[in-house]
């Protein structure tokens, strides 16, 4: 092939002539214009071209979804059974029950808080969960409402670890509760712009700081919730779909 063309001047064998002059004469005989041609030879030749190229790209994208769904399907990569996530289907609450103990200095290893003093609390080890809003209660000591006087700050722990970073804002009380004891329901604060999902491996921790003068925390409540039917739609196998 010569510069781009799509003909050979080498002689065919037998013939006297070479491949271009025989297309030459061929296209005489046929009334083709003979460039023309050339050309249409060329822009075909350039599409197969791209053609292949494209197909070398699906293939090495089916290759990455194949390796995905090997893990996926791998039981030593898989953190919780479907019978574990379909229990939770019906669970829209992850309550931050646990206090956590021996931290030392100002921190105290249950309530009541008094003042000058905080407490930690983390949620138990469950499947992963995206929160959408946050309730919190509090009880104080002699019928209190200095709820102003409460800093509260929630923490994302990275698994096998503790401490953590702190997430969101930090809080006042009478963010979350009016004077006559009523809540009031936060939205969860979104990350870089998007829902935040809380990882299976990870938990949620809140610690609760008494900065006021006055009044014990008697007792803590709080509690995120999430869309568990979402998360279970989202989650569960195209077979278990089907059988439902």
């Amino acid at each position: 092939m010569d510069n781009g063309t799509l003909v050979s001047t080498q002689q065919l064998p037998g013939m006297g002539v070479t491949q271009a002059e025989m297309i030459q004469r061929l296209c005489a005989l046929a009334g083709v214009d003979l460039m023309e041609m050339q050309r249409c030879l060329l822009e075909y030749k350039a599409q197969c071209g791209q053609l292949r190229q494209r197909c070398c790209d699906i293939e090495a994208r089916y290759k990455t979804v194949a390796d995905l769904l090997v893990q996926a399907n791998c039981p030593t990569n898989v953190l919780y059974s479907e019978v574990t996530t379909a229990e939770y289907s019906d669970d829209n609450q992850v309550e931050l029950t646990n206090v956590v103990t021996g931290l030392g200095g100002d921190y105290v290893d249950a309530v009541p808080v008094p003042p000058g003093k905080r407490i930690r609390l983390e949620q138990l080890s469950r499947p992963g969960y995206r929160p959408t809003t946050i309730t919190f209660d509090v009880s104080m000591a002699n019928n209190g409402v200095n709820y102003l006087d409460l800093e509260i700050q929630f923490f994302i722990i990275p698994g096998g670890q503790s401490g953590g970073k702190p997430y969101g804002p930090k809080f006042r009380g009478n963010q979350f509760l009016n004077k006559n004891g009523t809540q009031i329901h936060l939205p969860w604060p979104m990350y870089q712009g998007k829902p935040l999902t809380v990882g299976s491996l990870e938990r949620l921790a809140v610690e609760i700081k008494h900065g006021g003068a006055q009044n014990n925390i008697d007792s803590i409540y709080a509690t995120v919730l999430h869309d568990a039917d979402c998360a279970y739609n989202a989650c569960r196998t195209p077979s278990a779909s089907t059988a439902a």
